[in-house]
């Protein structure tokens, strides 16, 4: 006698191929899989709207981060001249 399940019985649906078999449930699952997208999409953009009023945008990041740093900046020294010498 054999450990394996009769494949004509239909009622086992634990077989994926099973079930993408049938055009309503992978309509189904589709729009299950869209709605979930479109949840994640509209978080994400709620987050980054209220990111950029806090911390603005790219622009404004980048002039305070540019504030920061001293109006000329420090070079390390050249070489050595001795006084007298060009």
């Amino acid at each position: 006698m054999s450990d394996q399940s009769d494949k004509s019985d239909s009622s086992d649906k634990s077989d994926p191929s099973d079930w993408s078999d049938d055009p309503e449930i992978a309509a189904n699952t589709l729009i299950g899989l869209i709605h979930q997208a479109t949840y994640l999409l509209r978080r994400q953009l709620e987050i980054l709207q209220r990111q950029f009023l806090s911390e603005g945008g790219f622009t404004e990041r980048l002039y305070r981060a540019r504030q920061g740093l001293p109006r000329h900046p420090i070079l390390p020294p050249g070489p050595r001249q001795h006084p007298g010498r060009r």
